[in-house]
């Protein structure tokens, strides 16, 4: 690491002092350094000695400080000595001479060679120290001499003569002025290599923002990091363990930070720590009425903490200027202490109108056992907080159980409400696990039902349908529960969901039965229905169904018979998509993806993405505020709002929650199980559930798998595949390392695909379990393996994975719905291979496929390219080429085609280009280079065009994507905002953030910003 990283201007303005002073004959000078505590001041000064000594210079360090005010001129005796001083009677009464015995002292230093006077702290200084350093340097200007002088900036509430002689010296120009600040984000990421061991990721970087460039905050903010193990090195880079930004900073930051408030005067301190409490932002009046005073009275303290720096104004609110130095200060508040001013802030929100939602934060961490009155906000707040805020609400309603006595009438509830929180946002095990738990001692009634509901959605999104079916069954059947109408339909929707994903016919045959016996369709029915008739190969009538039940709804239901449920609009109130265990429009998505109607799926997938945003951000209103999860707010990143805490709710939100004088018993404990707000209805009719993040994002690498960007399709997967483990969907697993076999294959890296391949098989036969409900997963495992096979040229290998797929003859027909280009692959393999018995059975089944739904193009191409390279048949592969819209698939028609084309040359190579440029659209390398080779067979080369020829750094390194999330971040936005633009989840951005910094060689945004200030209008490369 450099001597002073960071700080080279300053050290370039020292040196030069220096030099000139030891060359230049008559040539002296001084340099002022200022800067807040921490800045690294003193080092400066020692550096400056060192370098000094090292050059023959001598050197005079001194320092002033509070203990020494009544010797005026101490810091200068103490770096140049008394020297023969007059007698101790003499010396009050002639200052003068004094001055004069230092001025002798420099002298007689000179007669040795050149001089360095380091003075640090001069912010202490005494006003006749003051004056007599500006006679000095005035004195010696022309001298080779070197002052060195620091001071503090930050007032210390006394007359600073210090600030006053700075001043006089840089209106002379006897000095240069050397102000320093925070840290350049290179130097930042420079100190964090240095004690950390290795580069630091981006977000880590982004954590250590909260130490506002402060070196000594910033060594103590890495060092605590390290000591405390929250940080680990993989691959070069260090990184934040998962559990670093949650709960409190490093203890060591913490004690630097109270140290420093430690020098402001008590009654800003005091107003620190109670505004640390409240959350990240609060209204003065707040403050003051908690601590007991009026706004009036806490206005100098109020002025202390803005001009400390610590604290800004942000509209009509006061923040801390970073969540980092709050946590700090929470932090280091003694446990009781923290709690009492916690519920003190409770029962001031509880006072006034919304004040519920955020009067229960505090009561998370300030709330004592046995508070029956706690209990209760926080059981209202979490029932309100359930559909919008799920994992607010989990927080909110696991407290209530913690401090409830067992027999508090709304334990019940608050079970309820952890069940439902835990199905929206995951772990989905650890929503069966309490659901079966608090089963054991909740009396019948409508809680016990609503939990059983919870069990029976945990463990069918969990991927356990048989076990889901066995749940639903036993509650529709428990007489005397006190069901609602809504919590019966909502038990019948899982248990036919269930049935659908174990027996698809019979799931059918009963949904059918009960839309003729309702006469009408709801959502969930046709959703259920749909899912069913994928599961059975009728794969246009599901898109139907799948269609119709992800419509609005009309303002009155529509009758539907049995037989024309397909066209049924779906009946009842706007929450019916709410009600189904699936989302009715992210079953149309995942269908329109696998059927590779690519630009319907995004467009669906983007709205989808943006209603959900849209549904967080408005249910993280000013209600909220940063009241929410004060111990957390910020760091683990609840909610995002920055409104301050305790503001009145708005009229949308100030509804659902108790005003002054009302029972605060939450108000659903009357209607278990239904949680029909507003706000729940539009979160999760935006399909927003966070538990369904991994699905949303891995069907969007498939679909950026299908438009050839290769670099977005693996690090959606990767994202989707995390997502999809951290809501405990292990079904999902196998989408994802699919994609990223896929990748891999097309890249031409056959070790990576195989190792996906063997993941793959590793998660079917373990944790994926009963999850890979159906056939569809094991067989296009049994597909994969087969083209890494023939990839190897494998003969047996090939044959055993063909084998398994023709032993279950509904798997592969669940592989052709699922990977429509599969149907061709497999007929040219067997057909090679001889195999025609088997070759004909895949083009029958394909067949088959398209004529239950001739109105689906990606079945009627998989059809016809099987019929064409089986048959030999051009008219066959042409329609295919013109009907495919997976792009991959429509090069392979192609090349099927240019192939198969005898005595026309042209024809042939026709075909073959345009193989060859649809292979190179979708990065198929592997697929390029084999058409290649056809076509020098017939004396044409054509140059190797590939993504591979794309720079491993610079701009044009960047993918699409990439480019995109570069051009926004440069225009300021956040992460957060980077994704409601592009419809990606924000940590796909951060991924995204990796990749760009690592290919442009930036460390942060500031330094994109500054490297690249025209990105935003870099026009678009083509591939």
């Amino acid at each position: 690491m450099p001597r002073l990283p960071g700080r080279e201007r300053e050290w370039a303005l020292l040196s030069h002092l220096l030099e000139a002073a030891r060359t230049g004959p008559g040539r002296g000078g001084a340099l002022l350094v200022e800067g807040a505590a921490g800045t690294g001041r003193s080092r400066l000064l020692h550096e400056a000695a060192t370098a000094a000594l090292g050059t023959g210079f001598s050197v005079a360090f001194g320092a002033a400080d509070a203990y020494h005010l009544a010797l005026p001129l101490h810091p200068l005796t103490a770096a140049l000595g008394r020297g023969g001083q007059p007698p101790a009677g003499d010396r009050g009464r002639d200052e003068g001479g004094e001055e004069a015995l230092l001025e002798g002292r420099v002298e007689e230093r000179l007669r040795r060679g050149p001089l360095l006077v380091a003075l640090d702290d001069l912010q202490w200084a005494h006003p006749q120290a003051a004056a007599a350093l500006h006679s000095l340097v005035t004195r010696f200007a022309a001298r080779p001499v070197v002052w060195v002088l620091a001071r503090r900036t930050e007032e210390p509430r006394r007359p600073c003569p210090a600030e006053r002689l700075f001043a006089a010296l840089r209106d002379a120009g006897a000095a240069e002025p050397a102000p320093l600040g925070p840290l350049p984000s290179r130097a930042v990421a420079e100190l964090a290599a240095h004690r950390l061991g290795a580069e630091p990721e981006p977000e880590l970087l982004a954590y250590a923002e909260g130490a506002d460039g402060n070196p000594a905050a910033l060594l103590a903010l890495f060092d605590g990091l390290r000591e405390e193990r929250r940080t680990r090195v993989a691959d070069g880079r260090a990184r934040l363990t998962p559990q670093a930004t949650e709960g409190r900073p490093p203890r060591r930051f913490a004690a630097l930070v109270r140290r420093r408030v430690a020098d402001l005067p008590p009654g800003t301190r005091l107003l620190l720590d109670v505004a640390s409490v409240l959350g990240r932002a609060c209204v003065p009046e707040d403050a003051a009425r908690m601590l007991g005073k009026p706004t009036a009275a806490v206005l100098p303290a109020l002025q202390e903490a803005l001009a400390s720096g610590l604290m800004r104004c942000e509209g009509d609110v006061l923040a801390f200027r970073h969540e980092l130095v709050r946590q700090a200060l929470l932090a280091t508040l003694p446990a009781p202490l923290r709690g009492a001013l916690h519920r003190q802030a409770a029962r001031m929100l509880l006072a006034r109108q919304g004040g519920v939602l955020p009067a229960a934060a505090h009561l998370v961490h300030g709330a004592r056992r046995g508070d029956a009155r706690a209990v209760s906000v926080l059981c209202s707040a979490a029932t309100t907080a359930a559909a919008t805020r799920p994992s607010a609400a989990l927080e909110l309603a696991q407290r209530g159980l913690e401090i409830a006595e067992p027999g508090h009438p709304v334990r019940a509830e608050l079970a309820r409400v952890a069940v439902e929180a835990l199905t929206r946002s995951g772990p989905l095990p650890r929503a069966a696990a309490l659901a079966e738990e608090a089963l054991g001692w909740v009396p019948p009634g409508r809680q016990a039902a609503a939990l059983r509901h919870g069990l029976g959605v945990a463990l069918l999104l969990g991927g356990r349908p048989a076990r889901a079916l066995a749940v639903a069954e036993a509650a529709l059947r428990q007489p005397g529960e006190g069901r609602t109408r809504e919590l019966a339909e909502r038990l019948l929707l899982v248990r036919l969901h269930a049935l659908a994903a174990l027996d698809a016919e019979a799931a059918a045959r009963e949904i059918r039965r009960e839309i003729q016996r309702r006469g009408a369709a709801s959502p969930g029915l046709l959703c259920a229905l749909a899912r069913a008739q994928w599961g059975a190969g009728r794969v246009g009538e599901a898109l139907r169904l799948a269609r119709a039940a992800a419509e609005p709804a009309p303002a009155a239901a529509h009758p539907a018979s049995a037989g024309a449920a397909a066209s049924a609009s779906p009946a009842g109130a706007a929450g019916g998509e709410d009600r189904s265990p699936f989302p009715p429009r992210l079953a149309l998505a995942a269908m329109l993806t696998w059927l590779r109607e690519t630009t319907e799926a995004t467009t669906l997938l983007g709205a989808l993405a943006e209603e959900a945003k849209h549904a967080e951000d408005a249910a993280g209103d000013a209600a909220w505020g940063t009241a929410w999860g004060t111990e957390h707010a910020g760091q683990a990143g609840h909610f995002a709002s920055p409104g301050p805490a305790g503001h009145a709710a708005p009229p949308a939100a100030a509804g659902s929650a108790a005003g002054p004088g009302r029972d605060a018993r939450p108000k659903a404990a009357d209607s278990a199980g239904t949680a029909d707000s507003a706000g729940a209805e539009g979160a999760a009719a935006a399909g927003g559930r966070p538990v369904f993040l991994g699905l949303r994002t891995l069907l969007g690498a498939s679909l950026a798998l299908a438009g050839g960007d290769l670099d977005e399709a693996r690090g959606l997967a990767t994202a989707g595949l995390a997502a999809a483990a951290e809501a405990g969907l292990p079904q999902l697993r196998p989408l994802g390392l699919r994609v990223l076999a896929e990748v891999a294959l097309r890249r031409g890296d056959l070790p990576a695909a195989e190792e996906q391949a063997a993941r793959l098989s590793e998660a079917l036969a373990g944790e994926c379990g009963e999850a890979a409900a159906g056939r569809a997963a094991p067989a296009c495992a049994a597909w994969l393996t087969a083209r890494i096979a023939a990839a190897r040229r494998d003969a047996e290998g090939l044959g055993a994975a063909l084998g398994r797929l023709h032993a279950d003859p509904q798997g592969l027909r669940a592989l052709l719905v699922a990977e429509p280009a599969a149907a061709a692959w497999l007929v040219r393999a067997e057909t090679e291979r001889g195999e025609t018995e088997r070759a004909a059975e895949t083009a029958r089944a394909a067949q088959l496929l398209a004529a239950a739904s001739p109105e689906v193009p990606a079945l009627l191409a998989a059809a016809a390219h099987a019929r064409g390279v089986r048959e030999r048949d051009q008219a066959a592969l042409r329609r295919a080429a013109e009907l495919h819209r997976d792009p991959w698939a429509r090069a392979s028609a192609e090349e099927d085609l240019g192939a198969l084309t005898r005595g026309d040359r042209a024809g042939a190579v026709a075909g073959l280009d345009r193989a060859l440029a649809g292979y190179a659209r979708c990065g198929a390398e592997r697929d390029e280079a084999r058409v290649r080779r056809r076509l020098r067979r017939l004396g044409i080369r054509r140059r190797h065009w590939t993504q591979a020829e794309r720079p491993a750094s610079g701009w044009a390194s960047l993918t699409g994507t990439e480019r995109r999330v570069a051009a926004l971040v440069a225009q300021g936005l956040t992460n957060r905002q980077v994704a409601g633009q592009l419809f990606l989840s924000p940590h796909t951005v951060g991924f995204h953030l990796r990749q760009i910094y690592r290919k442009l060689e930036v460390q942060s945004r500031i330094d994109l910003v500054r490297r690249y200030p025209g990105l935003a209008e870099e026009p678009r490369e083509t591939a």
